[in-house]
């Protein structure tokens, strides 16, 4: 029997009203970065599961090499989410599983999000930051700011935040120049990709 692989994913969620949003991009809340992850893998899925695991799609990368049985090399980041399952279907935690999980919405706007359910979002506005905790056990859709109840997790988050970002900021690639025509700029700044 040949075994059969399929990912499917978003890229990004879509506001519709929640939080004064209209649509992606401007802000970090569940309804623009909480995204859909389906796999299927025929030799190790037998039945449906559901994870409450934090992933991403950084993640999808490192699960294919797996997949393909390629050895993904240390200097690149995501796990294998296949690790996750075992063969009788069932999720563990396994040792060092992720216990926190990035996201960005340009130079100013970034989120923590902790196997803990809390989240941080920190704004950078006119030099001054603006932090929102939210704990999305009890609060899923995000509507009550708990910071100031709370200014030990808001800031301790607020450190693994800054901590992990400089780390990406000393991977990251350097950008190339592009030219980009008038018409395809106004198509991407109606999708929302360049403001």
């Amino acid at each position: 029997m040949t075994s059969f692989s399929l990912i499917i994913a978003a890229d990004h969620g879509e506001a519709f009203g929640e939080h004064d949003d209209w649509t992606h991009g401007h802000t970090l809340y569940q309804e623009t970065i909480k995204i859909p992850l389906i796999i299927w893998y025929s030799k190790i899925c037998s039945n449906q599961i559901t994870s409450n695991e934090l992933a991403g799609l950084i993640d999808i990368k490192p699960t294919i090499l797996n997949i393909v049985g390629i050895k993904q090399s240390e200097i690149y980041q995501g796990e294998d989410l296949i690790s996750l399952i075992t063969k009788k279907g069932s999720l563990y935690q396994q040792k060092g599983s992720r216990e926190e999980i990035f996201s960005e919405g340009g130079k100013n706007l970034r989120c923590i999000i902790t196997s803990t359910n809390w989240k941080l979002i920190s704004k950078k506005a006119r030099g001054k930051i603006e932090l929102e905790l939210y704990n999305l056990e009890q609060d899923p859709e995000e509507k009550h700011n708990v910071v100031n109840l709370y200014p030990e997790i808001a800031k301790n988050l607020q450190k693994r935040l800054t901590s992990r970002f400089k780390e990406f900021e000393k991977q990251a690639l350097k950008p190339g120049k592009a030219t980009i025509d008038a018409e395809t700029r106004r198509e991407l700044k109606s999708l929302g990709y360049i403001q």
